[in-house]
């Protein structure tokens, strides 16, 4: 063996001239102390030990349960037959990849016979024993607990349960009681997530390696994490027979899987494939061997979602948690709406349409009005010829309530920072925008149009097709201004429309930014955020069923606020909790309304 290949996670021992010196059937051995230390040192690393022997499986029973080893080995398989077809079925019960088990006997032939039948398992003869010890391929994990023991153990009374059951593998999950869990700290578990991402290959999916020093990795991984659209979360699992810990590990970026990896011990689970449909099936691009693809449409019906033990708060006598959640506003909500993805039997979410860089805001509440008015088809067939979608124009904020309990949730501030546009013949107000143009699109000239999308790697029938729709802007719209009484008077009248719309049994949480944002030069006083704040206050002042949450109130340092709307994720965990709490407690809520 060299160090260059994979590390050992599995030793098979055979017993007779390798374990132990002699034949237990046969009158006689000499039982070997180092190999027993050996054992449990292995164990105490996070490295599991089976057995693979030709012997009487109750003599050899009874001998380790008197030594006090019986337990430190998992899977054991010992009887009269043929070694090899044993040898396979123990690594594809322990899950694992026959690269990463060792087999040692002292009988050549057998080594032979086990090689040939097991592709990539390595095997060695007795006198390798001895450099197991400080060979680096066996350095392992340190696990003094032995909590990989007693999961292997779960496998095990699984196993046995399965094989009992007749072997309909559906019938046998949805019996097993799984849940799954999403844990966002991953500050505070980075070893274990860079553990997954290193160590896992039957379900690695991307396989981005971060560097081989754990330092280095965790730095690495660290960094990943830092956009405040970086969506992560570390993957536990748990059914009747206990809890697997941490099994896997995600990171979606821009709809995009980074990392995607689950441990071999959840392998048959279908815990990537809940996992994948939960996240709204983003982009995965698939990387090298796997065992399955969760990209293949699969129903599966036998897991559970369930909330953090931090993020479950206490219930109110006959309260219930939240059951559907619908969010309304940009890109900054897709964070909440992950964190509410797995624990909420419902999540619904509205954001911008764009349509070839113009983009139809979604935390706008001129759109929300527009959306949800008694002229939305109207105001539909004229952004229609714009190239947005119909399905993004007409809001469902309030269509179909599925439950009760429905928390609505909309961050729509964008009317008081953004340029508005009014339809010439209509006379609605609308906001939509051209990326990144700065001034009034109304007033600039083709020119200046044409100079600013050539700074785009576009198609020249994209740049085209912009063109033309920014001619229909001009000849259909005009400019009034940013944020005048025109547009704040508007915007106040959507919201009180949007108010007087939540039933009675659901709850509106509106979302108001901080009152400071991040320049170049550091944080300045934001007017528009305080102009939106008071409207916010006043409008919903009555309003029984709204909640206000100033962004403010969950920011706990400077370093929190990225720039003038965007803030550090913790933000929205903490965000996310606080509205956890005030759909399950009237208490939580007096205080999100008028505490400090």
């Amino acid at each position: 063996m060299t160090d260059a290949r994979e590390e050992i996670r599995l030793v098979i021992w055979d017993l007779d001239g390798t374990f132990w010196r002699g034949t237990l059937t046969e009158g006689g051995i000499d039982y070997v102390q180092e190999n027993h230390d050996l054992v449990i040192e292995l164990a105490r690393r996070g490295i599991m030990n089976s057995i693979c022997s030709i012997n009487d499986h109750a003599a050899v029973k009874t001998l380790l349960t008197d030594k006090g080893l019986w337990d430190y080995f998992i899977l054991p398989s010992i009887d009269w037959s043929p070694k090899p077809r044993r040898i396979k079925a123990i690594i594809e019960a322990a899950r694992l990849r026959a690269r990463s088990v060792l087999f040692i006997d002292d009988t050549p032939s057998q080594r032979a016979a086990a090689a040939r039948f097991v592709e990539g398992l390595r095997v060695e003869d007795e006198a390798f024993i001895a450099n197991i010890h400080h060979n680096p391929l066996f350095a392992g994990k340190d696990d003094c607990g032995l909590t990989r023991l007693a999961q292997y153990r779960m496998i095990e009374e699984r196993l046995a349960d399965q094989r009992r059951g007749g072997g309909n593998n559906d019938a046998f999950l949805r019996a097993s009681g799984i849940k799954v869990t999403i844990d966002t700290d991953i500050a505070g578990n980075i070893e274990r997530a860079v553990e997954l991402i290193n160590r896992t290959n039957q379900l690695n999916f991307t396989k981005n390696r971060l560097p081989g020093d754990g330092e280095a990795a965790a730095a690495a991984l660290a960094r990943q994490l830092q956009p405040f659209y970086a969506q992560s979360g570390l993957v536990r699992v748990h059914d009747r027979y206990g809890d697997y810990g941490y099994c896997g590990f995600y990171l979606v970026m821009a709809r995009r899987l980074v990392h995607f990896c689950f441990s071999c011990r959840i392998l048959g689970f279908g815990v990537e494939h809940f996992v994948y449909e939960r996240l709204k099936r983003p982009s995965l691009d698939i990387v090298g061997d796997v065992v399955s693809d969760p990209r293949a449409p699969r129903l599966v019906d036998w897991i559970n979602a369930e909330a953090p033990r931090r993020a479950r708060p206490a219930t109110r006598q006959g309260g219930q948690g939240v059951r559907s959640v619908r969010l309304r506003g940009a890109c900054e909500m897709s964070i909440l709406e992950h964190y509410f993805l797995f624990d909420t039997e419902h999540v619904k979410f509205e954001g911008n349409h764009g349509q070839n860089r113009l983009t139809l805001r979604g935390d706008s509440l001129l759109n929300l009005g527009n959306g949800i008015g008694g002229q939305v088809d109207a105001v539909a067939g004229e952004l229609m010829k714009l190239g947005f979608p119909e399905s993004g124009i007409a809001s469902r904020f309030f269509a179909s309530l599925v439950t009760r309990n429905e928390a609505l949730i909309m961050f729509c501030d964008a009317d008081f920072w953004m340029k508005i546009y009014r339809h010439r013949k209509l006379g609605f107000l609308v906001n939509f925008q051209l990326d990144d143009f700065p001034g009034d699109l109304c007033a600039a000239t083709e020119d200046a149009i044409s100079a600013h999308l050539g700074k785009f790697d576009d198609p020249a029938a994209v740049t085209q097709d912009i063109l033309t729709k920014w001619r229909l802007i001009r000849r259909d719209y005009e400019c009034p201004g940013e944020a005048g009484d025109e547009v704040a008077h508007a915007a106040r009248t959507a919201l009180e429309t949007v108010l007087a719309r939540v039933p009675a049994d659901s709850k509106l949480f509106v979302i108001t930014p901080h009152i400071f944002h991040r320049l170049a030069g550091g944080l300045v006083e934001n007017q528009a955020a305080l102009r939106f704040n008071e409207m916010a206050a006043a409008a919903a002042a009555d309003a029984p069923h709204a909640v206000i949450l100033n962004l403010g109130d969950f920011i706990e340092s400077d370093d929190e606020i990225l720039d003038h709307r965007h803030y550090s994720r913790i933000v929205y965990y903490r965000l996310y909790g606080r509205i956890k709490s005030g759909m399950t407690d009237d208490r939580a809520i007096e205080t999100i309304r008028f505490g400090a």
